[in-house]
């Protein structure tokens, strides 16, 4: 199920329970009025799983499109009896993160586009266009510049190997699809784009984002430090969270504070290849909740500077690379121009 569709189905349960429809009759009035068929199907399976018998973080357990974590705070929400105060605090944090994956849609959907034009205007160029001019220069019989002549070599490898160059193109895109489909390519990219120069420090900023969210969300549920650093496995995106998750949950198990477990991955003990994953005002906001008793609420408000600066980001970036691209396919394409009139330039010299 998308964020979208979860974020959707969190806000519409959690108005009903608040107005004080039993759950079972809150489930049959969202199957009559929600349009979209996989959340219809959700609604199908957990309204025969709770009359079966079943509460609800149960039956939201065999639908394999809802996240761990959210399954465990509705668990909290459940055993605590505030199941609508948990789904509002669900409905922020999906709702957040689908304006996150807005954002990158639109930053990246831009560059695509005009990479993609850039590209088919490249192809009909090479195919088309240089062979109508590579006839009129062979009838000139004059020595072409070095630069035409790099442009009709490209043209002819172009149009000569271009059954093997979409054999290429069709391989590396199923090698690119088996690659982020299985665990141990996905951990490869991951790795590569956490140190990949301008893009990592923004992903380690919007995977931090998601771990503070999801973790304040787990906390305002209910669920104990411990169980909620359990339950935070894939929230953020990226396995060295993961593996953080595990190592900050048995120094809290030994008695240390959160604060505290979070130094080893903060600023102090960064590496040049091992990056920080909780910055400086990560680990002061949170010794400052523990010793106050917020935790909750600064981990809220660190989740919404974080989200914040990663929208603006993310929009900064957006507006560097566009108008790079558009140089650069001007360049391209000037470029190959210049390359085809040069002749016709220097025969005009000598005329």
């Amino acid at each position: 199920m998308h964020t979208r569709e979860l974020a959707a189905f969190t806000r519409q349960l959690h108005v009903l329970l608040q107005a004080g429809l039993p759950l079972l009759n809150g489930l049959a009035l969202m199957l009559r009025s929600h349009p979209s068929a996989a959340t219809r199907a959700l609604l199908h399976r957990l309204r025969r799983q709770i009359m079966a018998g079943r509460p609800l973080h149960v039956a939201l357990q065999q639908h394999p499109g809802i996240p761990r974590q959210y399954i465990h705070a509705v668990a909290a929400g459940e055993a605590s009896g505030a199941l609508p105060q948990v789904l509002q605090r669900l409905t922020d944090q999906l709702a957040s993160r689908a304006a996150l994956q807005r954002q990158w849609r639109s930053a990246l959907s831009y560059p695509l586009v005009v990479l993609g034009i850039a590209l088919g205007v490249l192809a009909v160029m090479l195919t088309w266009v240089i062979p109508a001019f590579e006839s009129m220069f062979a009838s000139l019989g004059a020595q072409l510049p070095v630069a035409t002549r790099w442009v009709l070599a490209i043209s002819h490898a172009g149009t000569q190997s271009w059954p093997w160059l979409a054999s290429a193109g069709l391989l590396l895109f199923g090698l690119g699809r088996w690659v982020w489909r299985h665990p141990a390519g996905q951990r490869l990219l991951m790795e590569w784009l956490w140190r990949l120069p301008g893009w990592g420090p923004l992903h380690r900023l919007a995977c931090l984002s998601r771990w503070t969210r999801t973790l304040a969300t787990l906390i305002a549920a209910g669920l104990p430090l411990t169980d909620a650093l359990t339950s935070l496995d894939g929230a953020a995106g990226h396995p060295r969270f993961d593996t953080a998750n595990r190592q900050i949950r048995r120094a809290l198990v030994a008695g240390r504070s959160l604060s505290q477990a979070l130094e080893r991955y903060g600023p102090d003990r960064a590496r040049a290849r091992d990056p920080e994953l909780f910055s400086g005002m990560m680990l002061q906001m949170t010794h400052i909740g523990e010793a106050s008793g917020t935790l909750e609420t600064l981990l809220e408000q660190m989740a919404q500077q974080l989200e914040h600066e990663v929208a603006q980001r993310v929009a900064a970036l957006s507006r560097l690379v566009e108008p790079s691209l558009m140089v650069m396919m001007g360049g391209l394409v000037g470029g190959l121009v210049i390359a085809l009139y040069l002749p016709l330039f220097q025969l005009g010299q000598v005329l």
